[in-house]
């Protein structure tokens, strides 16, 4: 760490005296972070941070500050944190145990293990990516037999969501959650490639297909809070392209600032009218948003026509709140690699 370097950024856009704040980085490591997401109600922040210890997972608040959450296992210390609920009580992310991959859920200061569904053929492994904001329901991936089928994991029991692929060691990741846990969204092995899917209880997982059939590739990376619209990106005729994926259809949000498509959807609010992500430029990545399903802007740009002052470079937007008032993301500030909110 580099004493009085920034390593996350704070910013609440959109409401009366919004506020930029510079947060510590996680003490011992080189000057390094990356945010993942917010609590919907926009008070907790989740990411990882380089440590003493490793790469490690922490949330932020503006009660609380920094705190640094630990690993699974010390001989592999990694984690990174993915979601937080609303009270701050519980995170979930990723990390390492057993030489794979790992799920934890972050509880009153306590680190435990996702789990897996059966020891089997493949060695065990899981992810956690999203949980309610009431914190009761866990969505990810856990390994079975010989599949890794994704999961919603509620007061301990698995409900397995299964995949797209028919062949038996399929794979696949719930990433979001709608804010009842009714509808997730993620990406699934299929018989066309990696492909988005929607999983809801009464019509199972369904694909969400592709924006250019020639290419075929796809990730869902979040679901509104009232579940009706979806996001994420796919490959399409002028490169990889935000998606909006609603009332049975995937528009491509496009990308009119580069030569070429290039573009990616994050997040997006309750009501669907808010999404977050990146969007090429002749600069690189930078941090783009979406209102109403409309063109392309850029973050930046956005946020200092509200009167906000932006320290460095906004390379992505990586989570919103509900209300769509608080934005996290990733970027550059004297030459580090940061967080911002």
């Amino acid at each position: 760490m580099i004493a009085g370097l920034p390593i996350c950024l704070a910013l609440v856009a959109g409401a009366p005296g919004q506020s930029f704040e510079i947060l510590p980085d996680l003490p011992g490591g080189n000057t390094y972070a990356e945010v993942f997401g917010v609590s919907a109600n926009g008070r907790f922040v989740v990411g990882s941070s380089d440590s003493a210890n490793g790469r490690e997972a922490f949330t932020w608040s503006r009660p609380d500050g920094l705190t640094a959450l630990g690993s699974l296992e010390s001989a592999t210390f990694f984690s990174e944190a993915r979601d937080i609920s609303d009270d701050g009580r519980t995170a979930v992310g990723i990390s390492w145990l057993d030489n794979d991959a790992r799920g934890f859920i972050y509880e009153d200061g306590v680190m435990e293990d996702f789990g897996v569904i059966e020891v089997g053929e493949i060695n065990p492994q899981s992810r956690a990516f999203a949980i309610t904001p009431d914190g009761t329901m866990i969505a990810g991936s856990a390994s079975r037999s010989s599949s890794v089928p994704a999961v919603i994991k509620e007061s301990g029991d698995w409900l397995e969501l299964g995949t797209l692929d028919p062949r038996e060691n399929g794979i696949a990741n719930a990433h979001g959650l709608s804010s009842d846990g009714s509808v997730a969204v993620g990406q699934s092995t299929s018989d066309l490639g990696f492909q988005a899917f929607a999983w809801d209880s009464s019509g199972g997982m369904q694909p969400l297909g592709f924006l250019d059939d020639t290419d075929r590739y796809s990730d869902a990376t979040a679901v509104s809070g009232d579940g009706s619209s979806i996001v994420g990106w796919s490959n399409s005729s002028g490169g990889e392209e935000a998606f909006l994926f609603r009332d049975g259809s995937m528009i491509g949000l496009g990308d009119d600032l580069s030569n070429g498509i290039r573009s990616i959807a994050f997040d997006i609010d309750f009501d669907g009218s808010t999404i977050v992500g990146r969007i090429g430029t002749a600069k690189g990545f930078e941090a783009g948003i979406w209102l109403d399903a409309g063109e392309p802007l850029l973050l930046a740009d956005y946020l200092e026509d509200l009167g906000v002052t932006v320290l460095g470079e906004l390379s992505e937007a990586t989570g919103v709140s509900a209300d769509g008032r608080t934005i996290v993301g990733n970027g550059f500030f004297e030459g580090n690699r940061v967080g911002w909110v």
